[in-house]
């Protein structure tokens, strides 16, 4: 019998719905203030110059027309000077999540597998089993401080097979907050040489660290690590959907870029005017927010009683002894009833059912704070009424 039209894959059935369909109802009604602390977003408007009246004041021409599929020419030209790269070694995309859609599209084979070191950012691991190749997660970020310099190599080693070909980082963490050090980055490079892997190094946050110094696997392993970028977190414009590819050669960005080609031809022109005028003109703005989300992760942290975040934008917390029979989605719906929305540890790994993720910067300091002091007593009630 012939196939039925638009009978979907059995490998995209597979994949979860969105994890707030279930609590659809509920965030309907809320009213009042609302506490978003769960989506990975800035509360600050971009500088000015990258808005869309800066952009429209400016003298740019075609402004609304197709670009270069590669990248817009004064984008490209100008993180090759950022990064010291060649022009041929950048693909600007729409988003870091396109980026690592094209990059999986090209370079992966059903049944290749894919180091993830969780918990970890939820679409890369759609994305890998989108193309049908295989998601491998190493419980890490949680356990880090286990783990010596020289037993970190060894512990990964137990995840590697022969069918896989690539491992993703990203640092610092979305989820945890935390960052590698330069010696648990090169055992990490060191792995990957080892295993003759390719590295996925997610550098959405490479600019939002506290108190402590990025490293990255792009400057320690060029020959063998794509960097992934993105203009949404460091510059405010999400909603742009502008990153870029680094790679370690011409020959494998061009055959890259016949991906995206085919998948979103350019990235939108006037998304790619802002990320130039964001590199121009927001180093002042970069540092104020950071500035103003360390502050804010600061207080924060202290709120819960954890350490505090060395980087994104990002606390994850561990909630298993507030946790009754319902389990976090109990607290989940809970904190909904209060007009505080947070995410689900399970995105981020299905061994992570009793965490919740918090953003502090996705609503100003003082409604996110004020969200978490709300979330910490209803977390006290629970622990008061176990007892």
């Amino acid at each position: 019998m012939p196939k039925q039209p638009f009978t979907i894959n059995q490998h995209i059935k597979n994949m979860s719905k969105g994890v707030y369909t279930k609590f659809a109802k509920d965030l309907a009604q809320m009213k009042g203030r609302i506490y978003p602390l769960h989506v990975g977003d800035t509360f600050l408007e971009p500088v000015q110059q990258s808005t869309v009246e800066g952009i429209q004041e400016s003298s740019y021409q075609a402004k609304y027309k197709y670009t270069l599929p590669q990248g817009y020419p004064e984008l490209v030209n100008l993180l090759a000077k950022v990064h010291n790269v060649d022009t041929n070694q950048i693909l600007v995309t729409t988003g870091a999540t396109s980026g690592i859609s094209v990059l999986a599209t090209a370079t992966l084979e059903p049944d290749d597998e894919v180091i993830i070191l969780a918990p970890f950012w939820p679409l890369v691991g759609g994305i890998v089993k989108r193309v049908q190749a295989k998601v491998v997660l190493v419980p890490f970020w949680d356990r880090l401080s286990e783990f010596s310099v020289e037993s970190l190599m060894d512990y990964v080693n137990e995840f590697v097979t022969e069918r896989t070909v690539a491992i993703y980082i990203n640092t610092p963490n979305n989820p945890t907050g935390l960052a590698l050090s330069l010696e648990q980055m090169q055992a990490l490079v060191k792995f990957s040489r080892y295993h003759n892997l390719a590295i996925w190094a997610d550098e959405v946050y490479e600019r939002i660290t506290f108190d402590t110094d990025h490293v990255s696997a792009v400057s320690l392993a060029s020959e063998r690590t794509v960097g992934i970028y993105s203009f949404s977190k460091q510059y405010g414009m999400a909603g742009n959907r502008c990153g870029y590819l680094i790679f370690p050669s011409s020959e494998i960005m061009e055959e890259v870029r016949k991906a995206s080609t085919i998948a979103f031809y350019s990235t939108p022109t006037l998304s790619q005017i802002a990320a130039v005028k964001a590199i121009v003109h927001g180093e002042s703005w970069l540092e104020s927010a950071v500035e103003s989300y360390k502050d804010t992760g600061y207080q924060m942290a202290e709120i819960f009683g954890v350490p505090k975040p060395q980087g994104s934008t990002f606390l994850f917390l561990d909630v298993s002894e507030y946790l009754d029979e319902e389990g976090v989605d109990g607290l989940l719906a809970e904190c909904i009833r209060h007009n505080v929305v947070l995410a689900p540890g399970y995105s981020f790994g299905a061994m992570y059912h009793n965490f919740v993720r918090i953003c502090f910067t996705s609503a100003s300091p003082e409604v996110a704070l004020e969200g978490a002091r709300i979330l910490k007593r209803i977390l006290e009630r629970r622990i008061s009424n176990f007892r």
